[in-house]
């Protein structure tokens, strides 16, 4: 009943259904943590159709299958999880998340300014090392926060503020993330995906 369901929408929005069977030990990963949401809603009942999708990851899609493969759209599904990285980057590096008063408008100042700082530093970013497919943004947020005290003093006089930044981001071109053969990270399957 459900694989007709997931069909019919697929043909009703003129999309690309691939389903593809875990292996075990995702799929009883995926079981246990369903069970424990589960338990977490005392009303609600866990039905069979929820554990038995726990062994399938389901994917729809409207790329044309002459556009890209099945490994190719798992690749790109992968990827998506960078934009989840740039927010979790934004919460724990910078703050985004916390604030130091309980006054509406000073907790709204504040955020602005934090993300008024997220987008500096992505321009820094783009400005030094954005064509490094292998660039830790973690790792170049860190830094760029050792120096921020030396870019806040420059800021005033533009002469200054040049120099500075000509020196700290060359820097940035060494906040790199290591190759991986377990487990590869998103430069290296984007690598291998789309040579």
């Amino acid at each position: 009943m459900l694989d007709q369901v997931v069909e019919l929408t697929a043909q009703r929005l003129r999309c690309r259904l691939i389903a593809f069977r875990v292996p075990d030990t995702v799929a009883d990963q995926r079981a246990d943590r369903v069970r424990a949401e589960a338990k977490d809603r005392p009303h609600t009942q866990l039905q069979p159709e929820t554990l038995d999708l726990c062994q399938w990851t389901i994917l729809i899609t409207n790329l044309e299958p002459s556009r890209a493969t099945v490994s190719d759209i798992c690749c790109l599904l992968r990827l998506r999880w960078q934009i989840e990285l740039l927010f979790k980057l934004w919460k724990d590096e910078l703050s985004l998340d916390d604030w130091r008063s309980q006054q509406p408008y000073r907790i709204l100042t504040e955020v602005y300014a934090k993300l008024l700082l997220a987008l500096l530093q992505h321009w820094l970013f783009v400005l030094s090392c954005w064509e490094l497919p292998n660039l830790s943004f973690v790792k170049a947020s860190r830094l760029l926060r050792k120096h921020a005290f030396h870019i806040l003093m420059a800021l005033p006089r533009l002469k200054s503020l040049v120099g500075c930044l000509q020196s700290i981001l060359p820097t940035l071109k060494r906040c790199l993330i290591q190759k991986r053969k377990a487990r590869p990270a998103a430069f290296q399957l984007l690598a291998r995906a789309f040579p």
